[in-house]
C-alpha cells in the first residue's frame, strides 16, 4: 500500500454518456480524429494491463474522445465487434497507444481520462497552486483569452499538459480547474516538479513538431553513430571487432520532416538537410558492416577499400552530427511558441 500512500490516486466512476456529451459540447472532439499507422490493439483502458477489445488494421480513422494525462494513450470511438462489452449507447470506447497513431486537431483539447466505462484509478499529474495574482488563459497564452475573473484564494490544481520544456527557458502549462482546462506560463508559477510526465503539445505546431522530431532523431542516431563508428575505427586500427548487436538502419517515421512543415519554418532547412545526410551516411556505414559480417567463414574480413569507404561515411556522418548539435540549442531557445512577452 506504500505506493498508494505516496501518490494521489483518483477513483472515478461516472456516467459514460454524460461525459461524452459534455466533451462534444465543450471541447469539440468531433474535430479530433486519429488514424492507425500500424496494426493496433484496442484496449479497455489506457495501458497494456487492460484487456484487448479488438485488433485494428493499418489506416483506420477513429474519433478521439479522451487521453491519458501523460498523452501516451488515446481513447477512441469504435463501432466494430469487440471481444468484451465496453460500450455505451451502442458505442464502444477503447484506448490505443499514441505512437501507433497520427492525428488531426490538438490532442491537449481532449478530456483527461475520456469516457469512463470501467472502474479505474490513476496517479494524479503534477500539482501546482494558482492564486489571484496568477495570470492564466483559456486558449493558449494569448492576451485576448486571459481569464479576468480569477480565483479568490489559493487553489491546488492538476497539471494536464504542456507545450515545451525548460530547455527553451520558458514553457506553457495546461491545468484543470473545476472541470475546465486553462493555460499559464512557467514564468508565472515556476517549473512544476514532475512536469515532464505530462503530454507535450509541441507537435501540434510546425515549429514544435520539427523541433521534437529533430530531438528524437538526434538522440537515437547519436547513440547508433557511436556504436557503428567504433566498429570501423577498430578495424581501421587493425583490431578485430564484434558482429553482435549491430545497430539497426534508421528509418524515419511517416510524416517526419514533412516538406509542408519545413516550408512553414525555413530556419529548419539546413538542420533537416544535415540530419538527412547524417542518416544516409550512417546507414551506408552500417550496411557495409553488415555485408562484411555476412560474408562466408574464412572471408569475413574487411578489405582496405571497405575500411576507407566506411571511414568516409563515418567522418561525414560525424560532421553532420555536429551541425545538428550546433543548431539544436538555438532552435530550442528561440521557439516562438514559448515567448513570455504576454
Amino acid at each position: 500500500m506504500t505506493y498508494y500512500v505516496k501518490f494521489l490516486i483518483f477513483l472515478i466512476v461516472i456516467s459514460a454518456t454524460g461525459i461524452y456529451s459534455q466533451a462534444q459540447d465543450e471541447l469539440g472532439v468531433s474535430d479530433i480524429y486519429v488514424t492507425t499507422q500500424d496494426f493496433a490493439k484496442l484496449r479497455e483502458g489506457p495501458g497494456k494491463n487492460w484487456g484487448e477489445l479488438a485488433t485494428l488494421d493499418f489506416g483506420v480513422t477513429l474519433q478521439a474522445t479522451g487521453r491519458s494525462v501523460d498523452g501516451q494513450w488515446i481513447q477512441v470511438l469504435y463501432d466494430g465487434a469487440v471481444s468484451n462489452s465496453n460500450s455505451s449507447d451502442t458505442i464502444t470506447y477503447g484506448w490505443i497507444a499514441y505512437w501507433l497513431l497520427a492525428w488531426t486537431g490538438d490532442i491537449l483539447e481532449l478530456p483527461i481520462d475520456g469516457v469512463e466505462t470501467v472502474r479505474s484509478a490513476r496517479q494524479s499529474g503534477p500539482l501546482i497552486t494558482i492564486n489571484s495574482d496568477t495570470l492564466y488563459y483559456v486558449d493558449g497564452i494569448d492576451p485576448s483569452t486571459r481569464v479576468l475573473d480569477t480565483v479568490d484564494s489559493p487553489q491546488t490544481v492538476e497539471v494536464t499538459g504542456r507545450v515545451g520544456s525548460a530547455n527553451a527557458g520558458f514553457f506553457w502549462i495546461q491545468f484543470e480547474y473545476e472541470g475546465n482546462y486553462y493555460w499559464t506560463g512557467s514564468w508565472e508559477i515556476g517549473e512544476p516538479q514532475g512536469y515532464l510526465s505530462v503530454a507535450d503539445g509541441s507537435s501540434v505546431f510546425p515549429y514544435g513538431r520539427l523541433l521534437t522530431q529533430l530531438q528524437q532523431t538526434f538522440g537515437a542516431n547519436q547513440s547508433n553513430w557511436r556504436t557503428i563508428s567504433q566498429r570501423w575505427y577498430d578495424l581501421d586500427a587493425g583490431f578485430q571487432t564484434t558482429c553482435n548487436n549491430i545497430p539497426p538502419l534508421t528509418v524515419l517515421r511517416q510524416g517526419f520532416f514533412s516538406s509542408a512543415d519545413v516550408d512553414n519554418e525555413p530556419e529548419f532547412i539546413a538542420v533537416v538537410q544535415a540530419m538527412t545526410s547524417l542518416i544516409e551516411n550512417m546507414n551506408n556505414a552500417t550496411t557495409l558492416f553488415n555485408e562484411v559480417c555476412n560474408r562466408e567463414d574464412g572471408q569475413r574480413f574487411a578489405t582496405a577499400e571497405d575500411v576507407d569507404l566506411a571511414i568516409t561515411y563515418i567522418d561525414e556522418a560525424n560532421r553532420q552530427l555536429n551541425i545538428v548539435r550546433l543548431f539544436l540549442t538555438p532552435l530550442e531557445r528561440r521557439n516562438p511558441l514559448l515567448s513570455n512577452d504576454n
